[in-house]
């Protein structure tokens, strides 16, 4: 039987010995965006007929006007895609396929600056709060910076309420049921303002040795950092809450409102919101 790439990205989907079913939520999210271009774009090309040449005919023509990233992103999927068949399926095109790509040099988009400077923190952060009214991305930046976390272990993530651990936060939507999971909470705040947090990695920070943060949290209880307390400062929920819809952040908008404030404040392109954790500054 010889395979379309549509119906290898299908199989892919759904097979149970799939890599694709272990990712998680938002990671799943992510690849399907891009198993759904290849499909558009080359879902009726059957395997056997794939040459090295068209390959990189399809790289060239993803990576045109500068999109070299975006081109990278959808040649990786299709080695996994390629090293699924060859394994799960042993095809033999899958194998083939697999070789093929394995020999091949692809363009790669040049190596960009992955740092985030203080400066540039406190101007996000100034922005956010005293020019659109959003201290929720401000304590974010802070946050982030800091304590050098991802925006996911931050502002957590909505994910379909059948997955994962559960959640008390959830809210209905066209496509079901989805519920909060993953981002920092108050109940992680002690007393004495020591951040604990397990799962995935420990974190374990005295949170009056962050100077970000505790402004933040000071202008959260409207008083001076002198004089702030744990009792001024909620004692659970989530503690990034979208000012709009009074509920933590979707990823999309959280990115959206991050780069609104980011172009405000002059902050290049090439710095992003996941650069945030991947400062040069020593750890608090």
């Amino acid at each position: 039987m010889s395979y379309t790439l549509s119906d290898l990205i299908n199989l892919y989907r759904i097979d149970p010995q799939s890599p694709f079913l272990e990712l998680s939520h938002g990671v799943r999210v992510k690849h399907d965006r891009l198993l759904s271009r290849i499909m558009r774009d080359y879902g009726s090309r059957s395997l056997r007929g794939i040459q090295a040449r068209d390959l990189l005919a399809w790289h060239s023509g993803w990576a045109a006007n500068g999109k070299i990233e975006i081109a990278h992103s959808l040649i990786s999927r299709i080695r996994v895609l390629a090293r699924f068949g060859a394994t799960a399926l042993e095809d033999r095109d899958c194998r083939r396929l697999l070789h093929s790509l394995g020999e091949l040099r692809f363009e790669r988009s040049p190596s960009r600056k992955r740092q985030m400077s203080a400066d540039q923190a406190e101007q996000i952060r100034n922005i956010a709060r005293d020019w659109f009214g959003w201290p929720s991305i401000a304590m974010a930046q802070a946050l982030q910076f800091e304590l050098r976390m991802t925006r996911k272990e931050v502002i957590g993530e909505w994910i379909p309420g059948e997955e994962g651990e559960p959640s008390d936060l959830t809210r209905r939507t066209e496509q079901g049921e989805l519920k909060w999971v993953a981002g920092l909470q108050w109940s992680s705040l002690d007393d004495d303002f020591v951040l604990r947090l397990s799962g995935k990695r420990t974190v374990e920070v005295d949170i009056k040795r962050t100077v970000m943060v505790m402004e933040e949290l000071a202008f959260y209880a409207d008083k001076p950092v002198a004089y702030l307390t744990r009792a001024d400062l909620p004692s659970k929920g989530p503690m990034i809450i979208n000012e709009i819809t009074a509920r933590p952040f979707s990823t999309a908008e959280f990115r959206r409102k991050w780069r609104l404030v980011a172009n405000r404040a002059a902050i290049p392109k090439h710095v992003k919101n996941m650069d945030s954790g991947k400062s040069s500054r020593s750890s608090p």
